[in-house]
């Protein structure tokens, strides 16, 4: 009769466990940056004149630059989210159109995406993540257990040689989440190659372009272009309509292929 009862109230206890854990997964709001009129995606030069939400160049350049270019200037390189929120977990998940790694560069770095915290004490620290499930239709990602009075603001840098489908970024619908803009300052400008793009980063944040932008906290677009980055004037009349602080040219790699 004892034993019964013991394994009756532990039923009970996982019962109220699983109705806790359903009841909290149901205090998601979900944020989805083509869904969200207010949401802002940085790193982008022409982020009003797009074809799709994460392209790097404008929709006008399809029917210019080569199809080559075209397809890599759909790779979210160097596309970042600043955002606040006092949420403790941040969840993110996304869908990929393409195949998650290459021979040369690992599946993190292609398709992964990293989350910085900006401290008090203004320095980036980067935060660990745990990836549930690492699919092409579905990567999914928990930050879980943040300390959010001890961080200023969040950037997460999308991935390097990928081109997402869907992105979403959860927390819990009690906490607060706001997107931030670093347009106040004038961008740097890099046109480049494979190594401008990011390869062959273990990491998105670790795109050399990304740890510019977190050294010098002012924007930086990033138009590399993996084995294509040849001074193209298709390229350079696009770059020479915007204003920049600096501009970047590394393209010497690919102007002997």
């Amino acid at each position: 009769m004892l034993k019964y009862k013991i394994i009756k109230g532990l039923l009970a206890i996982a019962f109220l466990t699983m109705l806790s854990y359903s009841s909290t997964a149901q205090e998601i709001r979900w944020y989805n940056p083509e869904k969200e009129a207010d949401f802002i995606i940085e790193g982008q030069g022409w982020s009003n004149t797009v074809k799709n939400r994460y392209d790097r160049l404008p929709a006008s350049a399809e029917s210019q630059v080569r199809k080559e270019v075209w397809k890599l200037s759909n790779n979210s390189a160097g596309l970042y989210i600043s955002f606040t929120t006092d949420a403790k977990d941040i969840k993110v998940k996304y869908g990929l159109k393409e195949r998650l790694a290459l021979n040369q560069m690992p599946a993190t770095g292609v398709s992964g995406v990293d989350l910085y915290a900006l401290t008090k004490d203004n320095k980036w620290k980067w935060v660990k993540g745990q990836y549930l499930s690492f699919k092409s239709d579905t990567i999914s990602i928990n930050f879980d257990n943040l300390y959010p009075e001890s961080v200023k603001a969040y950037r997460i840098y999308l991935p390097l040689y990928n081109t997402p489908k869907w992105f979403e970024i959860g927390i819990d619908k009690k906490s607060t989440f706001k997107t931030l803009s670093d347009k106040q300052s004038k961008p740097i400008i890099v046109y480049g190659t494979s190594i401008a793009q990011g390869s062959s980063a273990s990491r998105a944040g670790m795109a050399w372009t990304n740890i510019l932008n977190r050294k010098l906290n002012v924007p930086v677009i990033n138009l590399g272009f993996s084995g294509n980055g040849r001074l193209e004037p298709e390229i350079t009349s696009l770059i020479a309509e915007k204003e920049a602080s600096v501009f970047i040219l590394d393209c010497l790699p690919n102007l002997m292929i």
